[in-house]
């Protein structure tokens, strides 16, 4: 039987996200005139902006604690002081990363006043800080009700969104950031980003090469309009775009990779490896530039060139899933089946549901006659990813060789219903004459 391969081809989007995705907001503590004072004699009612404007006055000078202390006892002389809830937040959100005691004061100052903008807005970063997304978006949201024209608001709205798979949300979010303010290239990098995910490649396009057209040095536009082309098959169009950056600036290692990338498109494999080779003359730490570049090798024959690269990568990260799968495959082909099965166990060890990992393990063990861990792993394979058509047919293959025919049948043609072309594959097995 022939042996199987499944190579990851490309371990990231081409797309490399310059620009940053989160906007949070400018931390300036408030403060009434500060009292340096100490002997002057205060009444009651004064008390309390004494210690807030001394906690203002340490925060501002790095003494958090002492400071988060002066505000503590501005608010117990003062229950209601709105600014000292507030500030208390911002240095236990900011400077001592306490999101949970920060939510809390926020939350106290919006009893006391239920519109307080700014209260609003930093449980919204808190709660995106946590993880909590849809808390997050609920609290940017209120926060837009009081200011419909804060950019800023929308913008975030628009990367959460994203982040838990709204298209349509964030999409939406963004024109409306783009509608307050026309030049923010930002939010036509990151809503072009979002159609890149719901693969409209052509609104994608659009909006890189307006932020070019607002700012013609725009290095990230440049890289994500080369990746957009590169994903809809336009290389020729992307070398020139990415040939372009290059050209105001050499030193950019996204630019090299991207275009990398689209030589490979027009198989241009020389031109491919020396685009990821100058990649990581620029960034020696560039991983998937190595694993990539060690994929071409691989498939000219080069397989201790492409070994070396994918030990490379795993040096920089030794978590690195993909690498060990990819160097699985290769020791396969050479034939070391105990060291791509350690390889393939360390992928799995570093990412439980990695699919191809299981897949290609299950290959590895099909090989050695192991029918019954074969058929294991390519359905561990199929629960991670249900529409993997290469694990049904391969557990057909592994089915059928340990005698179970109709299994093997029945997983044949849910393989050739996911689209699985047994003739592109080079299959040994004809299902067609079995199972008929």
């Amino acid at each position: 039987m022939k042996k199987r391969v499944t190579f990851l081809l490309s371990l990231i989007p081409f797309i490399q996200i310059g620009k940053t995705l989160f906007t949070g907001t400018t931390i300036a503590f408030t403060s009434s005139a500060i009292v340096l004072a100490n002997s002057v004699k205060v009444q009651a009612d004064d008390r309390a902006t004494f210690f807030y404007d001394r906690g203002i006055y340490d925060l501002r000078r790095g003494r958090i604690e002492k400071g988060i202390e002066n505000l503590t006892e501005a608010i117990l002389i003062n229950p209601q002081y709105i600014e000292a809830y507030y500030n208390r937040g911002i240095a236990k959100h900011y400077e001592l990363n306490d999101f949970e005691g920060a939510i809390k004061d926020y939350k106290k100052a919006l009893e006391i006043n239920p519109n307080y903008k700014n209260a609003y807005e930093q449980i919204g970063i808190a709660k995106y800080q946590q993880h909590d997304f849809a808390g997050a978006i609920s609290y940017f949201k209120k926060t837009a009700e009081f200011d419909q024209t804060d950019r800023k608001l929308y913008f975030n709205i628009g990367i959460i969104s994203r982040k838990i798979g709204d298209m349509k949300g964030s999409i939406n979010a963004f024109n409306k950031a783009i509608t307050i303010y026309p030049s923010y290239t930002n939010a036509y990098y990151n809503r072009g980003l979002s159609y890149v995910e719901i693969k409209d490649y052509k609104k994608a396009i659009l909006d890189f090469k307006k932020m070019i057209e607002i700012d013609p040095k725009d290095e990230d536009g440049y890289v994500a309009l080369g990746g957009a082309k590169i994903d809809s098959g336009l290389f020729d169009e992307a070398i020139i775009d990415l040939t372009k950056l290059i050209e105001i600036n050499p030193r950019n290692s996204f630019a090299y990779y991207n275009r990398a990338k689209a030589k490979e498109g027009i198989k241009d494999y020389s031109g491919a490896i020396n685009d990821y080779t100058k990649a990581l003359e620029i960034n020696p730490k560039y991983q998937n530039a190595y694993v990539d570049r060690g994929n071409i090798k691989s498939d000219r024959g080069n397989y201790s060139g492409a070994i070396n690269d994918l030990n490379k990568a795993l040096e920089i990260n030794p978590k690195f899933a993909g690498a060990y799968s990819n160097r699985a495959m290769i020791k396969f082909i050479l034939e070391d089946n105990k060291g791509a099965i350690n390889d393939l166990n360390k992928a799995i060890e570093v990412d439980p549901n990695y699919a191809d990992a299981f897949n290609n393990r299950a290959v590895i063990k099909q090989e050695l006659k192991d029918y019954s861990g074969a058929i294991k792993d390519y359905s561990k394979a199929i629960k991670i990813n249900p529409n993997k058509a290469n694990s049904y047919y391969g557990r057909g293959e592994a089915k059928y060789l340990k005698g179970k025919l109709k299994g093997a049948c029945s997983d044949w043609q849910k393989s050739i219903s996911l689209g699985f072309d047994k003739k592109e594959q080079n299959r040994i097995i004809d299902f067609n004459d079995i199972c008929s």
